[in-house]
């Protein structure tokens, strides 16, 4: 069984946003051809946020990975960065909080995707920022978009 952890994780969270809008205007399988989804300046800014967002989790997960091996000057330095990653990620999360909000149509999907059990804003703003196709084609065509079911 596959979690939604995974799922971002696998195959939504490292397609960039510049693939996302290049197979905007290409036949993407499982989409039908007349479905084309451009990214407007307010959703290209909450995918680079959440981007960047991810990046900052990752740096700080592998910061205090080092925490433990270190003394004295540089353990003071990776600590200095670990304050700086984390008040850098809260500011992120405010900043993607009002972004997720600038839209009734986002705000709708957030309430939506919070109301399900295991789905906080974090992975709810994840998935309207890398996959806005979401609620507009069917689950078998999302699987296919996201690659965990096979195409016939």
């Amino acid at each position: 069984m596959i979690s939604v952890q995974s799922l971002l994780r696998e195959h939504l969270l490292h397609k960039p946003v510049a693939l996302l809008q290049q197979t905007s205007h290409q036949s993407i399988p499982g989409l039908p051809k007349s479905l084309s989804v451009l990214a407007s300046a307010n959703e290209q800014a909450l995918q680079e946020a959440v981007t960047r967002r991810r990046q900052l989790v990752e740096m700080l997960t592998a910061e205090k990975n080092r925490q433990s091996s270190l003394r004295g000057k540089m353990r003071q330095n990776v600590d200095e960065h670990v304050k700086w990653l984390e008040k850098r990620i809260r500011e992120l999360d405010d900043e993607i909080g009002q972004l997720s909000q600038a839209h009734e149509q986002w705000r709708s999907r957030m309430d939506r995707l919070t109301s399900m059990q295991g789905i906080g804003k974090v992975i709810a703003t994840t998935l309207i920022a890398t996959l806005p196709e979401l609620g507009k084609i069917s689950d078998k065509r999302i699987s296919a978009l996201v690659g965990v079911a096979p195409l016939r």
